[in-house]
């Protein structure tokens, strides 16, 4: 039963992989964010709203 064993690691690594992938993106989603808000106060907003 070696081949279990290389197959739960090959497992645990890719599930690594994809929440180091999962979590990159929600940081970058979270700067995007935060960017779009500084833009958004920067835009002065008009009377009439």
């Amino acid at each position: 039963m070696g081949g279990l064993g290389g197959y739960w690691s090959a497992i645990s690594h890719l599930s690594q992989t994809v929440k180091m992938g999962v979590r990159r993106k929600l940081a970058g989603n979270m700067e995007a964010a935060r960017t779009r808000q500084k833009q958004i106060r920067a835009v002065p907003l008009p009377k009439n709203l």
